[in-house]
């Protein structure tokens, strides 16, 4: 029978060689992760940017026609062009990185999965048949791969997201803040 104690041992074994297993990608990870983040730091930001040129534009009339207003829009304008031009770069390069560690994962993943089954009892091979062997393999790379990135490159930068858009959202009106929040779960439940 196993215990609570043995299941604990072993998520705790299975962890350990996950992270051996992880270890050569940190330094390429890591920088996928802060162009991620920050990339969802810009996605909020640039909300703020047009709130700015649509006060400024809601102004008075003199203020509509001072030279500051033109100089103040003219940059405003350009901070925000430059946003999106710094997003649609990170963007890039942060999908060719992603791109480029799935597949080096994938490959090692596969490597060291056919090296195992290579070592694997005789017995064990006449007993399985290829294609299951092969399906279990498939699945359990894709699987694996699938699950580690989409938790770390966009669960997280999603979240950073949502923190940043909701200390945004208060800054600006907690009133409003707590209506939206309220609100926001309906469509998500009737749907």
């Amino acid at each position: 029978m196993i215990t609570g104690m043995d299941t604990r041992k072993s998520q705790g074994v299975q962890l350990r060689r996950l992270l051996a297993f992880l270890r050569p990608y940190w330094k390429s990870g890591s920088i996928i992760l802060f162009l991620t983040l920050g990339m969802s730091a810009l996605n909020a930001v640039e909300p703020l940017v047009q709130k700015a040129i649509f006060d400024a534009l809601g102004g008075s009339a003199e203020t509509l026609r001072s030279m500051s207003f033109e100089k103040f829009l003219l940059s405003a304008i350009g901070v925000l062009l430059g946003l999106m031009l710094l997003r649609e770069l990170v963007q890039g390069v942060t999908n060719y990185l992603y791109w480029k560690l799935q597949l080096k994962t994938k490959y090692d993943l596969l490597d060291t999965a056919v090296r195992r089954i290579y070592n694997l009892s005789l017995s064990y091979h006449q007993n399985e048949t290829v294609g299951a062997t092969m399906t279990r393999l498939d699945r359990g790379i894709n699987g694996f791969s699938a699950a580690l990135f989409d938790i770390s490159f966009n669960l997280l930068p999603s979240l950073l997201y949502l923190g940043c858009t909701i200390v945004f959202m208060f800054s600006l009106s907690w009133k409003l803040s707590i209506v939206a929040l309220v609100f926001a779960p309906i469509p998500a439940v009737i749907g």
